[in-house]
């Protein structure tokens, strides 16, 4: 009886929100994250198709890999940058950082569809 005096009473818990489209984006996430799982061993693939002589594979495997690991050890530090300067100095509406990281996509995506041509010209 003297916590009763002592403690205001609590309100009633308010409902929880709805969660109306969170298990279709749960979903979407997880069909990104598999398909993004996919890309190491695709990138290893396309290494070993691009080596023309298999005595070397296993040292273009090591370059490419060191490759790898400079861009992830690096793209997390310049990405959040790029985003605190576009939000600090208010850049395209604090915007800019996802132009250059789609812009940047967009590139890569074209030199990924252009680098089987480009290795069959050096073969030739």
């Amino acid at each position: 009886m003297v916590v009763r005096n002592v403690l205001p009473p609590t309100p009633t818990p308010e409902p929880a929100p709805p969660l109306n489209g969170l298990w279709g984006l749960v979903l979407c996430i997880l069909v990104a994250q598999r398909i993004g799982s996919m890309a190491y061993p695709a990138y290893m693939l396309v290494v070993k198709e691009a080596m023309p002589d298999p005595a070397a594979v296993g040292a273009l495997f090591g370059l490419a890999t060191a490759a790898n690991c400079l861009g992830e050890g690096t793209a997390p530090a310049i990405a959040s940058s790029l985003f605190a300067l576009s939000i600090d100095k208010n850049l395209l509406g604090g915007n800019l950082v996802w132009v250059i990281l789609i812009a940047l996509a967009g590139f890569a995506t074209w030199f990924a569809h252009g680098l089987k041509s480009r290795v069959d010209r050096v073969l030739e």
